[in-house]
């Protein structure tokens, strides 16, 4: 009897035992069948939302180049042979914009800026004369103020010849209401700037000086030769606030990229050598 009872019992166990394994592999089986499922497919989207997405990223593409053309970098092409060598006709350049919003413009800085006398066009030229300088310019070169060197024209592609006729031609045309005292012809410019044309005894000239307002800046062309720049401009030099932006990259074309205004610490400053 008590044998019977203990077999009775041990089968129980062992059902039950039984029951428990299969139970515990059923829901093996259940999870790997759950992990094998494929994830279900995003419904498709309607032909309205593919164009929408498409058109949205034109937006953010467009605002994105207008937020830079505008505030950042300035591309501008090079129409004229004006800064040869250094930069060459039909080159395109990139401009940063914030060159001056913590800082001023240098002697020999590349800057893009509005021209004087017509401030819808966009000229490219370097930076000669600071505010309150006193460019003067002799057969030999350009001087700053009563500096006993000339500036640096490395960067000119053949020499400059500075007192020409037609320098002085154009110069002279350019000059309104000019007063001669027999060895100086003046003029002041719409802007303000002092031009003059010094002679000896002879009547040869012998120097034209232009005196910077402040404020502004006194620019020239690399091609001195063929450059139309602050020279000749009827308003002389360019006013702070409309130097779009200083010349940081030539981009184009590829087989020419250069980084500009990198070299201009090795260049002669008159001021620098007389505080030495």
């Amino acid at each position: 009897m008590d044998q019977n009872q203990n077999q009775n019992q041990n089968q129980k166990e062992y059902e039950e035992w039984k029951q428990k394994k299969l139970t515990h592999l059923e829901e093996y089986q259940d999870q790997m069948a759950e992990g094998e499922k494929k994830p279900e497919k995003e419904p498709r989207k309607s032909l309205g939302q593919e164009i929408w997405e498409y058109v949205r990223m034109i937006i953010i593409v467009v605002l994105a180049v207008v937020l830079i053309q505008n505030f950042i970098v300035i591309n501008a092409r090079i129409p004229s042979e004006s800064m040869q060598d250094t930069i060459m006709v039909g080159d395109q350049i990139f401009g940063n914009r914030l060159a001056y919003k913590f800082g001023d413009p240098a002697r020999y800085d590349i800057v893009i800026f509005r021209y004087p006398d017509d401030e819808s066009e966009l000229f490219i030229k370097r930076i000669i004369g600071l505010p309150g300088e006193t460019v003067h310019i002799r057969e030999d070169g350009v001087y700053i103020d009563d500096a006993d060197q000339p500036l640096s024209q490395d960067f000119c592609p053949e020499t400059p010849v500075y007192l020409d006729e037609d320098m002085v031609s154009r110069i002279f045309s350019s000059m309104t209401d000019a007063v001669n005292d027999g060895s100086v012809v003046s003029s002041t410019g719409e802007d303000g700037t002092v031009t003059e044309i010094s002679y000896d005894a002879d009547g040869t000239i012998t120097e034209i000086s232009y005196t910077v307002p402040e404020g502004s800046y006194f620019v020239m062309g690399d091609n001195r030769n063929h450059s139309h720049d602050s020279r000749y401009w009827n308003s002389k030099c360019v006013a702070e606030d409309k130097i779009v932006g200083k010349a940081f990259l030539r981009y184009w074309p590829l087989t020419a990229i250069k980084v500009l205004n990198t070299d201009a610490g090795g260049y002669y400053e008159p001021k620098a050598e007389a505080g030495a």
